[in-house]
């Protein structure tokens, strides 16, 4: 066994594998009971390793263990919900039952005949499923039943049938433990029947068997929020719910943030520390939650919040600041741009950057192909297929590459030196230089070999004068262009000697398509969701720090006119993640379009 000091020195190094995270769980199960260093460990095994070994913390940080998940836990909650119960709180009654053999089963068909009877009334139900008992049928066909009528029940008498049928059920020879769904009826039952000690035997049961969610939690939030005693409320966040949520078992909503803004109002500490927590595991919120929120705040001021929603464009001015992505991440995504590059690639891009010559790189191919799928559609006629785009491997042609336009690149490169940027141009290497032979025809069998061994030309005059100035950084056609400016993006995180410069990137390509093959998005079950928030949150960070946007216009909406109009954006726009900025909270939509800005300890007039 891990000594205490051990276990926590263990938790402050290398990452932790699954095994050594069960050993270290154990370890600090003595020392901790609900609280500390194995919280500890929850918290670092989450980003870590898979959603199992997230859910073995949890257990741990919560002092449940394999004892919480049998079926003697939950029997023991049931009767001491029940009145007349003599058992109290002992942990003793836990294990007052023991399993039988299996009774015998009869058809499905009829079973469910049974159960769909059992629906009509609370009587007729409880008949129906007691005699569905005597008959042996399987305790897992009973459960929709049970959660109906626990649903439903009207009266406190009704529910207290209810928790004796479950019992009853429990009691059966072969009962399978109970789901989530009737798992989570049972906490709301015993709640309502002013049994929240029992709850909490329930919650802890759901939690060692790792089927707790936050409807499960929420009835217990709610009561100790109506019981007008915030201290209770606060130490069942803190020892309950925080570590759920850490561990990924559950996940914040904005019933239960209602709730505990509500329940810790007036205290400024408190509530940050709520919002913290779901900026830690959240991005955003959806659009519902944030108008239930603001809907609340905006009528009431118990909670001493003032709220008010804002859309994306009046936070353009500079109101929200735009967080650093994480340096582990942002290392991991430029060696994986660097992967895809050659070694030549990567040394003139380095020679090309260092010593701050350059503030921005221009998705070149981006630019010239801005309004060439409408330009060859309006001379061409529109193509059938979908995407309108066809591609010849061989030869690295598209088929809209006579519509590339290298004025439309010379004319975001003027608008960028009028602003007072040095920018570089990336362009492929096709469309740098031209592909006919200066000599010779085509059509001639017979051609100047020498044309062969000279040099193409560029393709256009101001190709040529921007090659001569070292402003157009060459792009072999083998290799991605995106990789290019992402590695170049990337290279203050990994080499900011060699970088010189921050350096952003004017393209209007999302660099979706990059997340898995680059930002390392997994979406399986062997990651944990935290991970992953933690990836997109640096992914979002770095796309709305590094990438600016552009909008081409042409006069009277010819796209073929040679007069070309150039919008940029000035400033970066804030990521969409869950931000605090000087003690005001902004919370998004997943879109970023809309925006609740809560200021803390003000009420509205």
């Amino acid at each position: 066994m891990e000594q205490p000091a051990t276990v926590w020195r263990l938790t402050q190094c290398k990452p932790l594998s699954r095994a050594r995270v069960g050993t270290l769980n154990r370890g600090c199960c003595g020392i901790t009971g609900w609280h500390s260093p194995a919280r500890q460990v929850a918290r670092r095994c989450c980003s870590r390793t898979s959603s199992r070994a997230c859910a073995d913390a949890s257990r741990h940080v919560l002092g449940v263990g394999a004892a919480a998940a049998t079926l003697q836990t939950l029997q023991w909650a049931l009767q001491a919900a029940l009145p007349g119960s003599e058992s109290g709180h002992k942990e003793e009654g836990w294990r007052a039952a023991t399993k039988q053999a299996i009774a015998s089963r009869k058809s499905r068909r009829k079973r469910k005949g049974l159960l769909a009877a059992a629906r009509r009334s609370q009587a007729d139900g409880q008949r129906v499923l007691r005699e569905a008992l005597v008959d042996g049928i399987d305790t897992r066909l009973l459960e929709p039943s049970l959660q109906a009528m626990l649903s439903f029940a009207s009266s406190s008498h009704d529910l207290q049938q209810c928790l004796q049928l479950c019992q009853e059920v429990l009691a059966t020879p072969g009962a399978e433990p109970f789901d989530e769904a009737l798992l989570s009826c049972l906490v709301d039952a015993m709640v309502s029947l002013k049994q929240p000690m029992a709850a909490e035997a329930v919650l802890r049961h759901a939690v060692a068997r790792t089927v707790a969610r936050m409807r499960t939690v929420q009835p217990l939030l709610e009561h100790y929020q109506a019981t007008g005693k915030p201290e209770r409320l606060w130490d069942f966040f803190v020892s309950v719910l925080q570590p759920l949520v850490e561990s990924d078992q559950v996940r914040l909503n904005g019933q239960a943030l209602q709730t505990l803004l509500r329940g810790t109002a007036g205290r400024l500490e408190q509530q940050n520390a709520v919002l913290r927590l779901l900026a830690e595991s959240e991005l955003d919120l959806p659009t519902s939650c944030l108008d239930m929120l603001y809907e609340w705040l905006s009528t009431s001021s118990e909670s001493g919040i003032s709220a008010e929603l804002l859309a994306a464009p009046l936070l353009a001015g500079g109101e929200l600041g735009c967080p650093r992505p994480d340096p582990v991440h942002a290392r991991s995504a430029w060696h994986q741009a660097k992967m895809q590059l050659s070694h030549e690639t990567i040394h003139r891009l380095r020679s090309a950057v260092s010593g701050g010559l350059f503030t921005c790189v221009v998705d070149g191919a981006n630019v010239g192909y801005r309004g060439a799928v409408y330009r060859s559609s309006m001379q061409r006629g529109r193509k059938e297929g979908a995407g309108q785009r066809s591609f010849v491997l061989d030869r690295m042609k598209n088929d809209h590459a006579d519509f590339f336009r290298h004025d439309q690149i010379a004319a975001v490169v003027k608008a960028l030196e009028d602003s007072g940027e040095r920018p570089l141009v990336l362009l492929p290497e096709r469309y740098s230089w031209t592909a006919e032979l200066q000599h010779g025809s085509q059509g001639n069998a017979t051609c100047d070999l020498e044309a062969f061994a000279r040099p193409p030309l560029p393709v256009t005059g101001w190709v040529r004068d921007m090659l001569h100035a070292n402003w157009i950084f060459v792009v072999p056609d083998g290799e991605p262009d995106d990789a290019v400016w992402m590695y170049a993006s990337l290279l203050e995180f990994a080499e900011p000697e060699v970088a010189g410069a921050k350096l952003f990137v004017v393209t209007r390509d999302k660099a979706l398509d990059h997340k898995a093959d680059l930002w390392g998005f997994r979406r399986s079950t062997r990651n944990c969701r935290l991970e992953v928030v933690a990836m997109e949150r640096s992914w979002r960070r770095w796309y709305a720090d590094r990438l600016r946007w552009y909008v081409l216009g042409w006069v009277d909406g010819d796209h073929f006119s040679e007069e070309i109009i150039v919008h940029l954006d000035k400033l970066p726009p804030c990521p969409v993640e869950i931000q605090c900025q000087a003690g005001v909270w902004y919370l998004p939509d997943p879109q970023g379009s809309s925006w609740l800005r809560l200021t803390l300890g003000q009420t509205l007039t």
